[in-house]
């Protein structure tokens, strides 16, 4: 059985109108080869004609257009009347349906949006505890080195797993040693201002001590005098007294030079040893700073060992009890760099 071809909408509209589009173009081909010739009545007569057609050809198209619309119009209007009086029904199922989608998918977001919250939670708290432990180091201003050691040592005590910190593992590790580097500069810088204070310190008892012992001993010396003139005048009394305060005078005099050269004798007897104290400990001092110089490459390099030390990290362990023995190997070599950093520091 032979197909029947399909017509399209185009070739069923072309068949309502009584003009083809082959005698269309034929008479748009005549129309277009005329022309009027000036006083020329016949030329003028066939142009005339020839528009009357073409205007005849365009508006009984166009009655035949518009009648063919209305009934289109009309069978629209029908099929929309139809469409939606056949539908009806349906209308309150999709509204309930949509209605119960709505509320699912209120479910999901909600759902969707607590996730986000514990993500958040969740994230948050890993990020605030690596930002505590990078603002450790701004909480060391005015602390003594002790008490910046025992920050270290919380420090160190920071075990960084991937149970903790998860996919911020790697960043917490690096903000850890950044964070122990710091202390370890504060912790030096402090412990040589600490040095330089006790000095100054003792410097100024020092200082203290011998203007303290200086004023004694010109209160003495004033008194002496003082004894000195008493006793003068005492004896200016009588010829007797004036004689006996010559004796006396003289005496006193005598006591008094003494006196002074002992005390000028003690004075630089004290300014000698005090003298030989200081040539002693500036010796003392500079044999120290080459000590220290000598040692400073091996220090240096002890540094860097405990550097080392602390970055040492555990392998990736499954099993607990493995992990337990690589906690306590990292506490041993965290103790052990806590060792070293002291000696190092007395060295």
């Amino acid at each position: 059985m032979e197909a029947k071809a399909l017509v399209t909408y185009e070739e069923k509209a072309l068949a309502e109108f009584e003009i083809t589009p082959a005698e269309v173009a034929e008479k748009a081909k005549e129309f277009l080869a005329m022309k009027v010739i000036p006083d020329d009545a016949k030329s003028y007569k066939v142009a005339k004609a020839a528009l009357s057609a073409c205007v005849s050809y365009r508006t009984s198209t166009d009655k035949r257009r518009k009648e063919l619309g209305e009934d289109a119009r009309k069978w629209v209007n029908a099929v929309n009347a139809t469409q939606k009086a056949l539908i009806a029904p349906l209308a309150p199922a999709e509204e309930y349906l949509r209605n119960e989608l709505n509320i699912e998918d209120g479910r999901r977001a909600e759902v969707k949006a607590e996730k986000a919250r514990i993500e958040k939670e969740r994230v948050d708290r890993i990020r605030d505890q690596i930002e505590g432990m990078r603002l450790v180091v701004f909480d060391t201003q005015g602390k003594t080195s002790a008490e910046i050691s025992d920050i270290i040592s919380e420090i160190q005590k920071i075990q960084i797993t991937e149970d903790s910190f998860m996919e911020f593992t790697q960043e917490a590790e690096r903000i850890k040693d950044e964070t122990l580097d710091n202390l370890l500069k504060a912790y030096r810088g402090r412990l040589e201002w600490e040095k330089q204070e006790k000095a100054r310190k003792e410097e100024e008892a020092k200082l203290a001590e011998d203007r303290k012992k200086q004023e004694e001993e010109r209160k003495a010396i004033a008194e002496e005098q003082r004894k000195i003139r008493e006793e003068k005048e005492r004896l200016e009394r009588t010829e007797f007294e004036r004689k006996a305060l010559d004796e006396a005078k003289e005496k006193a005099e005598k006591d008094a030079k003494e006196k002074a050269e002992r005390k000028e004798r003690e004075r630089k007897e004290r300014e000698e040893r005090e003298a030989r104290e200081k040539t002693e400990k500036e010796e003392a001092e500079r044999k120290e700073k080459e000590r220290q110089e000598q040692l400073k490459p091996d220090k240096e390099k002890l540094k860097d060992f405990y550097a080392m030390l602390l970055r040492i990290q555990p392998p990736e362990l499954k099993q607990e009890e493995a992990k337990n023995l690589a906690a306590n190997a990292m506490s041993g070599i965290r103790r052990i760099a806590k060792s070293l950093l002291d000696d190092l520091e007395e060295l």
